[in-house]
């Protein structure tokens, strides 16, 4: 089974769609932070777009999302990054993402990453099967710009991190995309 977590009113095809609101699309009607009516381990795949942002209790539906996914399933994200002006613009946003946000929920000795951050906040863990950065505009003329400037930044965790710390409120990212995988006790 497959889930689109805070689908909306577009929910991805082959999934079942979930959110607290009830629109076209969604099958199932619940609050994101409190627990899931799905079964651990019973899911093959979660996706989620722009629905993380939203939510207060965000270690909480993490810990749900891994009690549900199935070992070797996939949890795919993506989230606003936090340089993205539509970001900070909608009041309804609690927090922002980063290029290292999810790193927390990895073991340390599993960071693939040269910066290591702490792996203690959380007992469960994942690991990361792959993240970029994503550069959008509406402005017609820049979208050959963004496309090669997507493709330098995410050619290597170097440039990410460059991007991040120096160059980011240049040009500013749209969203970040992350593919989990639940790591689980056998």
């Amino acid at each position: 089974m497959n889930v689109d977590l805070g689908c909306g009113a577009d929910k991805q095809p082959g999934h079942v769609g979930i959110d607290k609101h009830f629109l076209p699309g969604v099958n199932v009607i619940v609050d994101l932070e409190a627990p899931l009516p799905f079964r651990s381990g019973s899911v093959d795949r979660i996706y989620s777009k722009s629905v993380l942002e939203h939510l207060d209790e965000l270690e909480g539906v993490m810990s749900e999302l891994h009690r549900i996914v199935r070992a070797g399933g996939e949890i795919h994200l993506r989230v606003p990054h936090f340089s993205s002006p539509l970001s900070f613009s909608d009041f309804t946003h609690r927090r922002f993402f980063g290029y290292y946000s999810f790193d927390y929920f990895v073991p340390m000795s599993e960071q693939k990453s040269r910066r290591k951050v702490p792996d203690f906040y959380t007992p469960f863990k994942f690991t990361i099967r792959s993240k970029r950065l994503e550069f959008v505009t509406s402005f017609r003329p820049l979208r050959p710009f963004y496309w090669l400037w997507e493709r330098l930044v995410n050619s290597s965790e170097t440039m990410a991190l460059l991007y991040e710390s120096t160059l980011c409120f240049l040009v500013p990212c749209y969203s970040m995309e992350v593919r989990l995988a639940p790591v689980k006790r056998e």
